[in-house]
């Protein structure tokens, strides 16, 4: 029974595939574009996802819809891809997992493409307050029909990638605001810039602070907070310092005339954001410099 089917099946392909020869004999050449464009599957792209999103890269996955219109099934035996980012070739690959389609049905088939920020920025040039990159995609689906033999169609997809950048810290100025017999009270003034067009939520943030190199915090933490998209804020936090633990020495140090302190920081934090398929990334800043002394 089941011989007799595949025979039934393999002698209706024959008869189309003859058909097929006949109409190309009749028609002429002239007719043979129009032959081919009724005989070629239709296809689109359906969805663009992020299957992955973070500071260092960025994992797209194109879905492309594919419909049969022939009475007969083909086969999808392959694909090639070339992505243009700002009119710049970028990347290009093939895929060539072959999927069968079934007479007047459809399929979909997805494509993965992986790219690293740092490759974005140095194959193209960005402006830091850029937030998107237009890319183009050109497909090329490769089809065996029968009495048609290979075909390619050609597919073009065009849309807009985020361009995501680390945040920007550093230490603006150091403020003393009392010393009494036991403690010092000081503001430390962070200022932060979130250059992405997307809201970043902070999580986590510790950090570790020397003064003139001496050690006056360590693991100091920070509440969670959210740094708006396309501009910096500054995060004012008030410490307090032991003077039995940091020494007579500073106190000395934050009476002199001094009106700038050598420092240096060390971040550690979380960053968070509501792109989705972003996943939470670790933060690590080491800085140093000289910060402001305000009395």
């Amino acid at each position: 029974m089941i011989t007799r089917t595949r025979r039934l099946g393999t002698l209706r392909r024959i008869l189309i595939a003859a058909m097929i020869a006949s109409l190309l004999l009749l028609s002429g050449c002239a007719s043979l574009d129009d032959l081919l464009r009724g005989a070629m599957p239709r296809a689109s792209v359906e969805r663009v996802e992020f299957a992955g999103i973070d500071f260092r890269q960025i994992e797209v996955l194109f879905t492309v819809r594919i419909d049969n219109p022939n009475p007969i099934g083909v086969r999808l035996s392959g694909l090639d891809y070339r992505l243009f980012l700002e009119g710049s070739d970028f990347l290009s690959g093939d895929l060539s997992q072959g999927i069968e389609l079934a007479a007047g049905g459809s399929s979909l088939v997805q494509i993965p493409v992986s790219m690293s920020y740092q490759a974005i920025f140095d194959a193209v040039q960005i402006p830091r307050d850029q937030t998107e990159i237009g890319y183009q995609l050109d497909l090329g689906l490769f089809f065996e029909i029968p009495g048609l033999g290979r075909q390619r169609l050609p597919l073009t997809h065009r849309g807009e990638l985020p361009i995501l950048r680390i945040p920007a810290v550093s230490l603006k100025e150091l403020r003393l605001e009392n010393i009494s017999l036991r403690s010092i009270d000081l503001e430390l003034v962070f200022a932060v810039e979130n250059p992405n067009g997307a809201t970043l939520n902070l999580k986590a943030f510790r950090y570790d602070l020397s003064i003139n190199g001496r050690s006056w915090l360590s693991a100091a933490a920070l509440p969670a907070r959210n740094l708006a998209g396309r501009g910096a804020q500054e995060i004012r936090v008030p410490i307090s310092l032991n003077i039995l633990e940091v020494g007579q020495s500073v106190v000395t140090l934050l009476r002199s005339n001094a009106r700038s302190l050598s420092y240096r920081l060390n971040v550690d934090a979380l960053l968070g954001t509501d792109i989705p398929a972003f996943r939470d990334f670790p933060w690590q800043v080491s800085l140093g410099g000289d910060v402001p002394l305000f009395k």
